[in-house]
C-alpha cells in the first residue's frame, strides 16, 4: 500500500490491470492525488523507501550504485536516503553483549560509555576501554533486526519476480539476482564474525603500508552480534581542511594515498573495501588514513584483473581494437558481436574523454560509460565490476574535494603497468606455467578415477542424455503457467489478508476496500489459468 500511495509502481500499472485499478483507487484520495501530481517519480520512490523502513533504505542505497539499472536522476535521488533510527537503550546493549560473550559487562570492559557514538539501522557503536587499558569501539547488533530483515527480503524477492514477469525487457538485468546479491550482503553485515574476518584480511594486506591502516580486531571480545576493534582517533575525511594547514595532514597527500591504496587493493590484493564513503574513512593527526565498517568487500579474480588492466592500457594508448578484443576474449560480449561496430563504440567513449585535461578525466565515469554502451551488445551484468566502479567513483569524488587537481590516471597507470609487467613478463609467465603444470598434474591424476566413474554409470544404465525439443517446450510452458498461477494466488492471499487486517483495525474504507477488490480480481485470474 505504501508503494501505491506514492504511485511508484506506475510502469507496471500500464501492463497489469490489477495494479492499474489499485493505482486509480488509491488516487481517489485527494491528498494522495495531489502528492502524485506535484512530486516527481524519483522523489516519490525515495519517500516510499524511507517509509518502508531500514531494509528498504539499504536496498535503495545499494541500487543507487547500479548505474546499469537506474536512470541517473533516480540513482542520484536514492543517494539521499538516510537511516533515521533512534539508538536502543543500554540495558538491551548489555543483554546482547553478555549473552554473546558469556560474561558480565564489567568483567569484559573497564569502562563502557552509555551513549552510543553512532547509531544505524543494523547496529550501534559504543566507546569503551578494556581492562588492559586499550581504547576500543564496540559495535552491537540491533535486537530482532534479523527477523525483520528476512521478512523484508521475502517481500523484495516477490516484487523482483513480479518485475521479471511483467517487464520482459528487464530480465537481462536479473532483478531476482540483484535482490539475492543484496540479501547476501545484508546477511553478512548482520554477522559480525564475517565482518571481523574481513577486517583481519584487509589488515594483513595493509600491514606494510605506512600511510593506510585497518583497526585491530579484538577476537576475545567479538562474536556474531558484537564486534570489538581498536578505537581510531581521527576525523572523517570530509572534515579535513581543504587547504594545507600547519600541523594538519596535507589534503593532497591524503587524496593520492587513498586512491593509490584502492588501485593496490584491486590489482595487487584482488580484495577491496567496497564501501569507502566519507563516513567510513578516518584521518589521524599524523596523516594516516584508516578504513572502518567492513560490511561490504569484494573479490576481483586474476582473470578480471587481467581484463581491467588490458582495458585500461587500451584506453590509455587509444588502442580501441584492443579494448573491444579484450571484451570478447573475457566472454563479456557474445561471439557474434560486430567487432568493428563495438570498436567504434569504444572509440566514441574514449575520444571525448581524452580530449579533456588529464586531471579532469574520471576513470570511474569512463567505466560507467563503457558499461552503458556494452548493454547494447548484450553484455551480462558483472556485479564485481559495478561494485568496483561505484567505489572508484566515490573515491574520485572524495579525492577531488580534497585536491581538485587529483589525477586518477597518473596514479593508476604505474600501478596497472607494474602489475601487468609482473604477470606478463618472463617471471610472471614462469609462475603461470608452474601453476598450469600443477593443475595439469592434478587433472591427470584424477582422470582415471573420473573415467572409471563414467564407465560404471554407463554399465549400470545410470548415464542418460535425452533431449526432445517438443517435450522441453511443453515443460517450459507448464512451468511458466504454474508460476503465474502461484503468483496470482499468493498476491490474492496477501491482498485479502492486508485488506482484512486494515478493516479489523477500523481503518477508513479508502484503505481496505482497494486491496479487497484487487484480491477478487487476482482470485479470478487463478481460476482463468486452471
Amino acid at each position: 500500500m505504501i508503494l501505491a500511495q506514492h504511485n511508484v509502481m506506475e510502469p507496471f500499472a500500464r501492463r497489469y490491470v490489477p495494479m492499474r485499478l489499485l493505482s486509480w483507487l488509491v488516487q481517489l484520495n485527494p491528498v494522495i492525488w495531489r502528492h502524485c501530481r506535484r512530486t516527481p517519480l524519483h522523489i516519490r520512490l525515495r519517500l516510499a523507501l524511507e517509509e518502508l523502513g531500514p531494509t528498504f533504505i539499504k536496498f535503495g542505497q545499494t541500487l543507487s550504485t547500479r548505474l546499469d539499472i537506474l536512470p541517473d536522476e533516480i540513482g542520484q535521488e536514492l543517494k539521499r536516503l538516510q537511516d533515521d533510527v533512534p539508538p536502543f537503550d543500554l540495558a538491551t546493549v548489555r543483554q546482547s553483549i553478555e549473552e554473546d560473550l558469556k560474561r558480565p559487562l564489567h568483567e569484559l570492559f573497564r569502562s563502557f560509555d552509555e551513549k552510543p557514538v553512532a547509531s544505524a539501522s543494523i547496529a550501534q557503536v559504543h566507546h569503551a576501554f578494556t581492562h588492559d587499558g586499550d581504547e576500543v569501539a564496540v559495535k552491537v547488533l540491533r535486537p530482532d533486526v534479523a527477523a525483520r530483515v528476512e521478512t523484508d527480503i521475502a517481500m523484495l524477492m516477490t516484487m523482483a519476480s513480479l518485475v521479471e514477469e511483467l517487464m520482459p525487457e528487464w530480465r537481462r538485468l536479473k532483478p531476482r539476482g540483484v535482490v539475492k546479491e543484496f540479501a547476501q550482503t545484508i546477511r553478512n553485515e548482520m554477522d559480525f564474525l564475517v565482518e571481523a574476518s574481513r577486517a583481519q584480511k584487509l589488515g594483513e594486506n595493509f600491514k606494510d603500508d605506512v600511510g593506510m591502516m585497518i583497526p585491530q580486531v579484538y577476537w576475545p571480545l567479538t562474536s556474531s552480534r558484537v564486534f570489538t576493534m581498536a578505537w581510531i582517533e581521527g576525523v572523517s575525511i570530509d572534515e579535513l581542511p581543504r587547504e594545507r594547514v600547519a600541523g594538519r595532514p596535507d589534503p593532497r597527500v591524503v587524496a593520492e594515498r587513498l586512491l593509490s591504496s584502492f588501485f593496490k587493493q584491486v590489482f595487487h590484493d584482488g580484495y577491496f573495501h567496497a564501501d569507502q564513503h566519507p563516513g567510513n574513512i578516518l584521518v589521524r593527526e599524523d596523516g594516516v588514513v584508516a578504513l572502518i565498517d567492513f560490511g561490504i568487500v569484494s573479490h576481483v579474480s586474476e582473470q578480471t584483473r587481467q581484463f581491467l588492466a588490458e582495458m585500461v592500457q587500451g584506453f590509455i594508448t587509444r588502442d580501441y581494437k584492443k579494448v573491444a578484443q579484450v571484451h570478447l576474449d573475457a566472454g563479456y560480449i557474445p561471439h557474434d558481436t560486430d567487432m568493428d561496430a563495438f570498436e567504434e563504440a569504444c572509440r566514441q567513449i574514449g575520444e571525448p574523454v581524452f580530449g579533456q585535461p588529464l586531471k579532469d578525466i574520471s576513470v570511474a565515469r569512463l567505466l560507467a560509460k563503457l558499461f552503458k554502451t556494452t548493454e547494447q551488445y548484450n553484455m551480462e551484468v558483472q556485479p564485481q565490476l559495478l561494485l568496483l566502479q561505484k567505489t572508484l567513483f566515490t573515491l574520485e569524488g572524495v579525492g577531488r574535494e580534497l585536491h581538485p587537481d587529483l589525477n586518477a590516471w597518473e596514479i593508476a597507470e604505474p600501478l596497472v603497468m607494474a602489475w601487468m609487467k609482473a604477470r606478463i613478463g618472463p617471471k610472471g609467465q614462469l609462475l603461470k606455467l608452474r601453476r598450469q603444470l600443477e593443475e595439469m598434474g592434478y587433472a591427470m591424476g584424477a582422470a582415471p578415477e573420473m573415467a572409471f566413474q563414467v564407465l560404471e554409470r554407463v554399465a549400470n544404465d545410470r548415464f542418460h542424455i535425452r533431449l526432445h525439443a517438443s517435450s522441453m517446450e511443453r515443460v517450459e510452458h507448464e512451468i511458466v503457467l504454474g508460476f503465474k498461477r502461484v503468483w496470482s494466488a499468493v498476491m490474492a492471499g496477501f491482498l485479502f489478508l492486508g485488506g482484512a487486517v486494515m478493516a479489523a483495525a477500523g481503518m477508513s474504507p479508502w484503505w481496505f476496500v482497494p486491496p479487497l477488490i484487487l484480491a477478487f480480481f487476482s482470485f479470478f485470474r487463478v481460476i482463468a489459468l486452471l
